[in-house]
């Protein structure tokens, strides 16, 4: 089994800053909820690290399910991949596709250090 000690993670949310009553900033992630910005948690790190990025992607349809995944070079290079999956399954089956079609690609390109960045909670806090 390859050695996976050097990913890092992070959870991509879709989310605003606002201010709280007592003037701090905060960040509202869906649903109302509010999690104060800094280092510990709220904080968008994909922007701020300079290593190796990866970003995944899983949806399924009445039409098929599609998995895509992009990994990001130090330098900014992007290496996209994607594919149609022949098989059923559920949405957070299909984030997991992603994740490995992803993960995957940073093996065989022998990356040691690495920040996996997804839109499923699920996932990125089981990786």
């Amino acid at each position: 089994m390859d050695d996976l000690s050097g990913i890092r993670k992070d959870n991509a949310t879709h989310a605003e800053n606002v201010e709280t009553s007592d003037g701090r900033e905060a960040r509202r992630k869906g649903k109302g909820k509010v999690e104060e910005t800094g280092a510990a948690q709220g904080e968008d790190i994909a922007e701020a690290y300079d290593g190796w990025k990866i970003f995944f992607d899983g949806a399924t349809n009445f039409k098929g399910v599609g998995i895509g995944a992009i990994l990001v070079s130090e330098t900014g290079q992007h290496y996209p991949v994607s594919a149609k999956l022949r098989f059923s399954c559920t949405n957070n089956m299909a984030e997991y596709e992603a994740c490995i079609l992803g993960l995957n690609l940073a093996i065989d390109m022998n990356i040691q250090e690495l920040l996996v960045t997804g839109d499923s909670d699920l996932l990125v806090h089981q990786v």
